[in-house]
């Protein structure tokens, strides 16, 4: 596994008192306290405001380039994760949060930044807008859990919406947001982007219908068929992809067939899918370092679902080793995302160690994140190990841990001094 830097480091800030020290660790970074709203601040500001920035989780770092269309290579929308819808708007309210600050729909003013301003004007023209430019709207929405406004947007589209590759990116993103609110009409929508003039979009909308039958409906016959249909749909486009594509679809491609293999219980076929999702998720690295920063951002966007899918098994086959290799890697590419805490602590108590899910379920708290009490009371009745870890604890994540809560309490006591 190539080390990973972490892209959101920040200087900690240490006090005056002795560092903690647990037995046969090397001290522990000491964290000073940073005020709720401050890391708050930190943490959700880009999802609020659209405004540029290092931290915060990775998957609304898109939102601002999408916004003023500043995208990579590719020239296209190409994110992936997406949080519970109405996310976004939970927190607008409860932050009481001026109009003029946060709300998609206010008139120009000026307090809004560049991408902000960028998403109200695309809204407010978005019917004259050519469709290239309402994907990548449609897609900043869907990056800020505003799946309601995409729908409110394309409110007439069906499976037979033009299926040029300008209009499939745009039933595409209408399918993921159709899809993230369980909303049935998703699977035409998707079936009829698998059907567009767009090899790239074939294939992503294969995957998305796959993992839907797998995870929605449990249709394995079906999923498989996805699986067989975007690996063909992959080698017809592969000569005419540049590299950077050809390794982000083979990852996207190979981490729904683990999916699949997990669920048919075929370890060995899962084994290679998912070796295969990291080798390429690898390349996607190395290729994106020379690249503009959109295409940076899909890169360790793919690379961190890949680690997450990697430590759910680790942690299913209670395997303290890989457990502790993977988490730390989802907290050098993510640790301002709550998820990355929540995963964590599930799957360092599905193998014993109780000392580090204690410790991310407090990180978790720490970075705002929804579900902590879900968390807390999974560690406790998560049944541990009858036997010792496989590998016993080596302080490694200990550290990473402590260290991304150091990092993330700098970054507020950065933002009560008044730093960007």
């Amino acid at each position: 596994m190539t080390p990973h830097t972490t892209p959101n480091a920040a200087t900690s800030t240490t006090a005056p008192q002795s560092p903690v020290t647990s037995p046969g660790t090397s001290p522990l970074p000491v964290v000073v306290e940073a005020a709720p709203a401050a890391v708050a601040r930190v943490v959700w500001e880009t999802m609020l405001t659209l405004r540029e920035s290092d931290r915060g989780p990775l998957h609304f770092r898109h939102a601002p380039l999408l916004a003023t269309g500043d995208l990579g290579g590719a020239g296209v929308p190409m994110s992936s994760i997406l949080t519970p819808s109405g996310l976004r708007a939970s927190l607008v309210r409860a932050l009481g949060l001026a109009e003029a600050d946060a709300d998609l729909h206010a008139a120009a003013s000026d307090g809004a930044g560049q991408a902000l301003t960028a998403l109200r004007a695309g809204i407010a023209a978005f019917a004259e807008l050519p469709p290239e430019r309402q994907a990548e709207l449609l897609s900043c929405l869907n990056c800020l859990t505003e799946q309601a406004t995409v729908i409110s947007l394309v409110p007439r589209a069906t499976p037979d919406h033009p299926r040029t590759a300008a209009g499939s990116r745009v039933l595409y993103e209408v399918g993921r947001a159709l899809l993230r609110r369980y909303n049935p009409l998703a699977r035409p929508i998707l079936e009829g982007v698998a059907e567009s003039t767009d090899p790239v979009l074939r294939v992503l909308a294969r995957v998305q219908l796959g993992a839907m039958a797998v995870r929605l409906r449990g249709d394995l016959e079906n999923a498989t068929a996805q699986v067989d249909a975007a690996r063909g749909g992959y080698a017809e486009a592969e000569a005419d992809l540049d590299g950077f594509l050809r390794a982000l679809l083979q990852s996207r491609v190979s981490r729904l067939a683990a999916l699949v293999a997990l669920r048919r219980t075929d370890p060995s076929g899962q084994a290679a899918a998912m070796e295969r999702s990291l080798e390429t998720a690898l390349e996607l690295e190395r290729l994106s370092r020379t690249r503009p920063r959109y295409d940076r951002l899909v890169a360790a966007e793919n690379m961190k679902i890949v680690a997450e899918s990697h430590l759910k098994a680790a942690g299913g086959a209670r395997d303290a080793g890989e457990v502790t290799r993977w988490a730390t890697t989802m907290l050098s590419i993510d640790p301002d995302d709550p998820g990355t805490w929540r995963d964590i602590a599930a799957n360092t108590a599905r193998c014993g160690l109780t000392t580090e899910a204690a410790i991310a379920a407090v990180g978790m708290t720490y970075v705002g994140g929804a579900g902590t009490v879900a968390t807390i009371q999974a560690i406790v009745t998560t049944p541990l190990a009858s036997t010792p870890p496989t590998t016993p604890p080596s302080g490694e994540l200990r550290q990473a841990l402590a260290g991304a809560i150091a990092g993330l309490a700098a970054a507020g006591h950065a933002r009560l001094r008044g730093a960007p």
